[in-house]
């Protein structure tokens, strides 16, 4: 199965200009750990719940005034659409994070992986 039919569409976006406290907002609103940071719909970071407690709480930054561009995780990888799952769920383990942006072919995101419910559906297939 291709990855991107098991993803979030649309994803979660977020601009770099946006403040951490109103990216952490949105995140338990919408009631997820991550949300890509894009320009004109191109991936240019990722902003996860690792990144807030490590590079804002940790460090001892304001959320209200810090921006994402300051603590995003940035460059991100990203797959393309018809990567399968298991291979989306190998990568994903391989480098130790649990969301995987979607791209097409000029770059543009479509959707995010998360590795929680790619390991959700491996564990319904047994």
């Amino acid at each position: 199965m291709e990855l991107i039919k098991v993803a979030r569409v649309p994803p979660m976006v977020a601009a770099p200009t946006m403040t951490v406290l109103e990216a952490a907002k949105l995140m338990a609103e919408r009631q997820v750990g991550a949300v890509v940071v894009a320009q004109n719909a191109k991936v240019i970071g990722i902003f996860t719940e690792r990144d807030n407690l490590q590079r804002v709480t940790a460090a001892g930054r304001d959320p209200s005034s810090t921006i994402l561009r300051d603590v995003m995780t940035s460059p991100v990888t990203t797959a393309p659409p018809d990567l399968s799952v298991e291979e989306g769920l190998a990568k994903m383990i391989r480098s130790h994070f649990r969301h995987l942006p979607i791209v097409d072919g000029t770059g543009h995101l479509i959707g995010v992986a998360s590795i929680r419910y790619l390991l959700m559906r491996r564990l319904g297939e047994t």
